[in-house]
């Protein structure tokens, strides 16, 4: 009922998990991963998405404790990834080797990028993401954004045919502007997209 009311014009749908909550553990599920077990019901979903909207595709969220890629389900056609790899390090580009947290997200991005496939695999990032840096209480913390940082982020995404980024930019509100002014960051994360689209474009 909630597809039919809402229904997306770009035919993507978004139904996430509980956030970082476990998955089942009966004797039925106890040997699937959580990933495993979100793919299952992801399958499902999309099929009863379709039947009231053929163009539909289904968001598999890699994230938190499915951030690994699934290893005993594979998916159903219209079923894409999104990697929202929230514990990767901001101090310094993604693709940075000798960071563990960012290597071990790059292999996880990796993997699912080979089970899912590129061609409508999307990032959901935290670039701009003050609730994340703030650890999700207020009074909220300056954003540390890095033009930088965001600049190699992109072409990293886009060196693995990623075309589809978002952020999120929770917590950038009217008490945010009073103490710190207006948020030049999203400007220049705005300039700094419609560039590296246009270049990929």
């Amino acid at each position: 009922a909630l597809a039919k009311v809402l229904r997306p014009t770009t035919g993507r749908y978004f139904f996430w998990g509980d956030d970082a909550r476990p998955w089942c553990r009966c004797n039925r599920c106890v040997e699937l991963s959580d990933s495993d077990q979100s793919l299952i019901l992801e399958n499902r979903l999309i099929a009863a998405l379709r039947r009231h909207d053929p163009r539909a595709r289904l968001a598999h969220l890699a994230y938190s404790n499915t951030l690994s890629a699934p290893a005993q389900i594979k998916p159903v056609a219209g079923i894409f990834l999104e990697f929202a790899p929230i514990d990767r390090a901001y101090n310094v580009p993604f693709a940075k080797a000798d960071d563990k947290s960012n290597g071990k997200h790059l292999e996880a991005l990796d993997a699912n990028l080979r089970l899912f496939g590129r061609e409508h695999a999307q990032a959901l990032e935290y670039w701009l993401d003050v609730s994340r840096f703030s650890r999700w209480k207020k009074p909220a913390v300056k954003l540390p954004f890095k033009e930088e940082v965001l600049a190699a982020d992109l072409d990293t995404y886009g060196s693995r045919g990623i075309r589809h980024l978002t952020t999120f930019a929770v917590f950038i509100d009217a008490d945010y502007v009073r103490a710190y002014g207006d948020p030049v960051e999203v400007k220049l994360y705005g300039e700094r997209l419609t560039r590296w689209r246009q270049r990929k474009l």
